[in-house]
């Protein structure tokens, strides 16, 4: 097993090597990236050590051909440690899409089709000024991909950006029977009223609808069949600020989702009448996150970055058990820049501590957790033109 997946990896890596080989006949050039996250994380709780590990958390390899002057493509493999396989890693394709520009004559804008970014909240540009993924993203309100088509486009005079999409809803792990039957609904706006200032929202509104047989146990004198219909309906909503003046800039976001969802259970034979049972859950979340970055650099000349984050989290909100709140303190020390000043290799250090509220007094305590981590983030890219 261990040598059939290294070589399903080496596979796949000529693979890309030759298509962008092939793609670089086509098109006007084609950029390979490869970018890797090694992580140390440490993590306790009440005194013990729950997690002590060293991973590859992230080795993204990315081709971008350039078609034409108006369509350019992007394919990216995910590289990750895992014990859910035998060799202790994992592969996912993060995205995969085509970009058309310029369809329409006004502003800048792009129709995108494929499995691309979720245009909802900070996750789409997040950039990871923490070890930490973004709000929407840590507490699985949306995912940062998704399969579908989005318009993108700048407002006029630099006044904001917008996005309407079309999304499975599911995220990019999921596929075929895992996907519901009705499409997931998004719309973006970010304004830039002042230089400096970034306020916008999100809206996603999902209904899925989706409807299948869980179980079918058929005797002589009795069958039954459970039927079960998830998220019926389901709303996120953000809202983001954006504050830059100087060596300080603070990102905001508040979070709201809500969806339900509908168990029926349905039993039907000769001599039993039928039943039907529905059992409703409805989950109400919401939370913020704040995250201050202070650049070092024209402070003290060095290139780096002081970051603190600040998230709070209530799962659900009509059940009054556990909210959580989590303060992080970070440090990114940038070693080497490319020629466009992006950070080719950065060290990141962090530590986090989440603490959990009572809202019921009936219920027991919880013991706050901390984290620290380490991270080293590399990145290359070749352009190949043609």
């Amino acid at each position: 097993m261990h040598n059939t997946n290294h070589k399903k990896i080496k596979t796949i890596i000529m693979s890309l090597l030759i298509t962008a080989f092939v793609l670089n006949i086509y098109a006007l050039e084609v950029k390979l990236t490869n970018e890797v996250w090694n992580r140390y994380l440490l993590e306790r709780k009440d005194g013990q050590t729950t997690k002590s590990q060293i991973s590859l958390d992230r080795g993204y390899l990315t081709l971008e051909p350039t078609l034409n002057d108006q369509i350019k493509g992007r394919f990216t493999l995910d590289f990750f440690s895992s014990d859910k396989y035998n060799d202790g890693g994992g592969l996912k394709v993060k995205y995969g899409y085509l970009q058309f520009s310029k369809l329409l004559p006004v502003s800048e804008n792009n129709l995108e089709i494929g499995l691309l970014k979720n245009y909802f909240g900070i996750v789409y540009d997040w950039e990871y000024p923490v070890i930490e993924k973004a709000l929407e993203d840590k507490e699985k309100v949306v995912a940062s991909a998704d399969y579908g088509v989005a318009f993108t486009g700048l407002l006029p005079q630099g006044l904001g950006e917008y996005a309407f999409g079309i999304y499975n809803g599911e995220g990019y792990t999921k596929t075929q029977t895992k996907v519901n039957k009705n499409f997931a609904y998004l719309f973006n706006m970010r304004l830039i009223p002042i230089a400096g200032i970034t306020l916008g929202g999100s809206l996603l509104t999902d209904r899925p609808g989706f409807i299948g047989l869980v179980r079918d146990t058929t005797t002589t004198t009795r069958a039954e069949s459970v039927f079960k219909n998830v998220f019926d309906k389901r709303r996120a909503f953000s809202t983001v600020a954006k504050f830059a003046f100087g060596p300080i800039e603070v990102w905001g976001e508040y979070l709201k989702s809500y969806y339900d969802s509908t168990i029926t259970k349905k039993v039907s034979g000769p001599n039993i009448p039928d039943t039907v049972t529905d059992i409703s859950y409805i989950y109400k979340s919401h939370g913020y996150s704040v995250t201050p970055i202070i650049s070092l650099s024209n402070l003290v000349n060095f290139d780096g970055e002081l970051v603190l984050r600040f998230d709070y989290w209530d799962p659900n909100r009509d059940v009054r058990t556990y909210a959580n709140f989590t303060t992080t303190l970070g440090f990114n020390y940038i070693l080497i820049r490319s020629s466009s000043a992006s950070p080719i290799l950065t060290i990141q250090a962090n530590w986090s501590r989440k603490f959990y509220k009572k809202e019921d007094p009936q219920v027991t305590d919880k013991k706050p957790e901390d984290q620290v981590g380490i991270q080293l983030k590399w990145k290359y890219n070749v352009t190949i033109t043609n």
